[in-house]
């Protein structure tokens, strides 16, 4: 009998009278799809829910799904999708992270306020936004329109905490009044123990290219945060209370439920072209229990040809089978002319390059026995429920607590850069050491030839599924967002 129960729990609860949710996600790939799969979880205990996304972001996730959107797009449903204007003109400006956080809100409020508007125009009235936690300005909006208004973290509680605590910050003087690092403490810190040091150098704003992006960003995030403690009357995370009991004893409105499993029968939303999963799979079963190495960077971490080509090599010299999803995007390089023909040719009988990877499945696989990670949250969350060892590849954001977490809190993976401290971050990073196919070689083979490393992940799976399991600590939360947002309308 599986442990996860929270479909089961989901419709033990469900009610006739259903409660309409509008779920808002901020317009990235690892900030949809964990809102898809709560949005899932809510349907199946008896609520409405509309979801809404940009309109370019609507768009492919439409053409992403298996069935052209067709799953999507019953309106008869408890699912409505809609797409939305982001204030912005082009691809180009999406990409200016300054400009977006700018344009968002006042472009994207319009058509939030027409749907709320037209779902009471139908009988079918929204009571609550539950909008990711970087989006809090919707809820000034929900306020004004007299809805309720609950947010949801994407990254891990500790990073929601190191967030928060901006002011703070400021106050003691870790950083300056405009955010940026100050040179007179230009330091590691820690908010408590047991949650990971991070430095000033890795706060999210500062690990933007310009000065103006980084003001711009920071700017944004104070006032988030103050339309966070105002408007949302808890925040939803995707964690457990064994994962970070002192980041979420840090966060009193922190409802932790996590970690999210994918909701049966249901798209998930994510936004890359769907692909023949089943030729993947086909692939690992030909694969014995825990070869494979694992390889995937998300949606955004960019290499130059010089690392592309070390990181190949060194996979080559393990002599291990792996599994690499190469988005095309991963260089600035023709995607056709990423990797030599000699690495083509030496890998071609152990070897399986693919555009994306159906990544949930892939790691539930018995012969996925490593995972080389940018260690996003999501990856993160489905390697631990899954019982993954990581090769820790961070890039940005909250990537590099993540790692922390990984390797020095939990201990179930290790670092694959040897000089952490000369990376600043996506835009703005100086000289990165390069790191090497010997170094990459003799990571791969110490994380997959660790036992106790393999014991350890082993032991966080078992704790991730008692969790969500009847009478586990998130079990038990789901139920009280249900009961709250059933009873508070």
């Amino acid at each position: 009998m599986t442990l996860y129960r929270l479909q089961k729990l989901s419709k033990e609860i469900k009610k006739m009278d259903s409660t309409h949710i509008l779920i808002l996600p901020m317009p990235f790939q690892g900030h949809i799809m964990p809102l898809m799969e709560m949005a899932h979880h809510l349907i199946d205990a008896g609520f409405t829910v509309t979801f809404v996304n940009t309109d370019f972001n609507h768009r492919r996730l439409l053409s992403a799904a298996p069935d052209g959107g067709a799953a999507f797009s019953n309106t008869n449903s408890r699912l409505r999708l809609f797409g939305i204007s982001d204030g912005m003109s082009s691809d180009e400006e999406r990409k200016d992270v300054g400009l977006s956080c700018k344009l968002m809100p006042s472009g994207m409020s319009p058509g939030l306020e027409s749907i709320v508007r037209a779902a009471a125009a139908e009988g079918r009235p929204i009571q609550w936004i539950l909008a990711d936690f970087n989006m809090a300005w919707a809820f000034a909006l929900a306020n004004q329109m007299g809805l309720r208004s609950a947010a949801f973290c994407p990254p891990s509680a500790a990073m929601i905490a190191v967030v928060l605590n901006f002011s703070k910050m400021i106050e003691i003087g870790l950083i300056a009044e405009d955010g940026s690092q100050n040179k007179d403490k230009d330091e590691m810190f820690q908010l408590a123990a047991g949650i990971p040091t991070l430095h000033t150098s890795q706060l999210p704003w500062n690990m933007l290219g310009n000065s103006a992006d980084k003001s711009a960003v920071f700017s944004f995030i104070m006032t988030n945060n103050r339309g966070l403690t105002d408007h949302a009357e808890f925040i939803i995370c995707n964690t457990f209370m064994d994962l970070e009991p002192q980041a979420i004893s840090l966060l009193p409105s922190a409802v932790p439920i996590g970690p999210l499993f994918p909701a049966e029968h249901h798209p998930i939303g994510h936004l890359w072209p769907p692909t023949n999963s089943s030729t993947i799979m086909d692939w690992l079963d030909s694969h014995s229990p825990g070869s494979v190495l694992y390889i995937a960077f998300g949606s955004h971490a960019i290499f130059d040809q010089a690392q592309v080509d070390e990181l190949a090599h060194g996979i080559e010299m393990t002599g291990r089978p792996f599994l690499w999803a190469v988005r095309p995007d991963l260089t600035t390089m023709d995607p056709s002319k990423v990797f030599s023909t000699e690495f083509l040719s030496l890998v071609q009988d152990r070897g399986l390059l693919v555009g994306w990877a159906p990544q949930l499945q892939v790691l539930g696989h018995p012969s996925i026995g490593c995972f080389m990670s940018h260690c996003g949250w999501n990856s993160t969350m489905e390697g631990i429920r899954n019982g993954m060892r990581f090769l820790c590849w961070p890039y940005f954001t909250d990537q590099f607590l993540n790692q922390s977490y990984i390797c020095d809190i939990w201990m179930i993976g290790l670092r694959v850069r040897p000089n952490e401290e000369d990376v600043e971050g996506e835009l703005g990073r100086t000289e990165v050491t390069l790191i090497t196919r010997k170094m990459i070689r003799e990571r791969v083979e110490e994380v997959m030839g660790d036992d106790e490393m393999r014991k350890r992940a082993l032991m966080w799976k078992e704790r991730a599924l008692q969790s969500v399991s009847a009478s586990g600590s998130s079990y038990e939360n789901f139920k009280r967002v249900v009961d709250i947002m059933k009873t508070r309308t």
